[in-house]
């Protein structure tokens, strides 16, 4: 059994100069209730524009944050349930064949 380390998204980060000249670091992932994970330059000019057209602030830049994840309960989960399954089908096959006098059967 060997341990798989992948990289996935974690969330989005943007940097916000309110009209108070206060810097707002905000998660846009909670702020958009987990549905966007990373941001690319397109959505960033959209929200940039949003911002700054509903008087917001100035959107400075965003930050995809990333974090390590072990996968390797769910790939030898994986294994083992398809071992099962390819172990049942056998069975059943056989079962049908004998059933089916040698005739295609489904």
């Amino acid at each position: 059994m060997s341990n798989i380390i992948v990289t996935i998204p974690s969330h989005c980060e943007l940097t916000i100069v309110r009209p108070n000249g206060e810097t707002e670091i905000v998660n846009y992932t909670v702020a958009t209730k987990g549905q966007i994970r990373t941001m690319r330059d397109k959505e960033f000019a959209i929200i940039k524009a949003a911002t700054a057209k509903a008087g917001r602030g100035d959107v400075v830049s965003y930050r995809n944050v990333t974090k390590q994840a072990d996968v390797t309960a769910e790939v030898e989960a994986g294994r083992k349930s398809d071992a099962a399954y390819y172990a049942y089908k056998a069975g059943h096959d056989a079962v049908a064949n004998m059933a089916a006098g040698g005739e295609y059967h489904n």
